[in-house]
């Protein structure tokens, strides 16, 4: 839904570009939940899960971009 609704913005905003776009966690374009879930999370997982989510973002921890990537 981010990456519609990013789309849909520049598009009114006119600062649509063509061609084609990656988003991910910084655009929050990808995020996780357990909403609606019955499996419980404990608060030490969802930090974990958190700092990962920041580290990745600032380029701490970078993700594999293929699986080519993973398997090296």
């Amino acid at each position: 839904n981010a990456t519609i609704c990013n789309g849909i913005g520049a598009a009114i905003d006119g600062t649509l570009e063509g061609g084609s776009r990656t988003e991910g966690l910084a655009e929050e374009a990808l995020t996780y939940t357990n909403e609606g879930s019955n499996v419980e999370i404990s608060s030490e997982a969802i930090n974990a899960a958190e700092e990962a989510r920041k580290k990745i973002i600032s380029g701490e921890i970078a993700v594999p971009a293929t699986y080519e990537d993973v398997t090296k």
